[in-house]
């Protein structure tokens, strides 16, 4: 069994499936729309240029009538605030504003059914035997929000004596962006703390020089003549992805120093260059929102 198998298999066992009974049974309360809503609008604090600020649920649906045709759909109306704060490009001014974005969802009636522009549709629920969809070379785990992709690909490491390894990459497909699966942790708990996460932190070693002080390691640069990666030559043998998905990561991270490969701000930068390659590109974004 690989380290891989063998980790999913002991996560599998502490970590039993569940029936969502409340989700299945609470189809017509609007608290609990309102709660995945709030959930789903909270995430977007993560920029902290914008607040999430309510939500709230209008059944009646004669006080948005304008919004679309009774006859032919039922919905509810969900409106969702937030406050917006944004630095004026070219000059220290901070400006604010707040705005609501309103969402129109079906309605379910009779607890049996929903109509939209004049079709009735029936929501069925099926029981599936696992957690994942199957996904050429990779695994898609399933969420009440949308897949949760884990790509493989094969990939190929040199070392600081040419020696090549190959085994695979393991990614992440977020918003139509492969991301390396272990800058999240990085970018999380730091380099440290990752390795020791998964276990592995007696296998691997981070310095500035190339010189191996065990005979056992295999040594990759991670910036020319600057930083370096030990590896324990045993691991090697038996991993099949951490340490090429590891080396992968370090050696097109751009780092610059032993200091900064252990900051976390330095990951979180680079994961954020990912989806937003220009800083100002953020705050231009932001500032449509203002002006709408």
């Amino acid at each position: 069994m690989s380290l891989l198998s063998g980790w999913y298999s002991s996560y599998q066992d502490s970590n039993p499936e569940k029936f969502n009974t409340e989700f299945i049974y609470n189809r017509t309360n609007e608290e609990d729309i309102k709660r995945i809503l709030e959930s789903i609008a909270s995430a977007m604090e993560t920029i902290s240029n914008i607040k999430f600020t309510g939500c709230t649920i209008e059944t009646d649906e004669s006080k948005f009538r304008d919004l679309h045709k009774i006859e032919e759909s039922r919905l509810i109306q969900a409106t969702l605030s937030f406050h917006l704060s944004c630095e004026v490009l070219g000059s220290t001014e901070i400006e604010e504003k707040d705005i609501s974005i309103t969402l129109l969802l079906p309605r379910i009636i009779d607890n049996f059914f929903f109509k939209l522009n004049g079709n009735r549709y029936f929501a069925i629920y099926q029981l599936l035997d696992t957690g994942t969809y199957n996904i050429n070379n990779g695994v898609g785990l399933k969420t009440m929000l949308m897949p949760f992709v884990v790509s493989k690909s094969s990939v190929e490491i040199v070392d600081v004596e040419d020696n090549s390894f190959r085994g695979n990459l393991m990614e992440l497909d977020v918003f139509r962006r492969k991301v390396n699966v272990l800058l999240y942790f990085i970018s999380e708990c730091g380099i440290d703390e990752t390795l020791n996460f998964f276990g592995f932190s007696e296998y691997f070693r981070i310095n500035d020089s190339k010189e191996s002080i065990d005979d056992n390691d295999t040594v990759f640069e991670i910036r020319k003549k600057v930083l370096f990666l030990h590896v324990s030559k045993d691991f090697l043998e038996k991993d099949t992805w951490f340490t090429h998905t590891f080396v992968t990561l370090l050696t097109k991270s751009k780092v610059s120093s032993l200091e900064e490969i252990y900051e976390k701000s330095f990951w979180n930068f680079t994961l954020g260059k990912i989806y937003t390659q220009v800083e100002t590109k953020l705050k231009r974004s932001l500032q449509r929102f203002i002006n709408l």
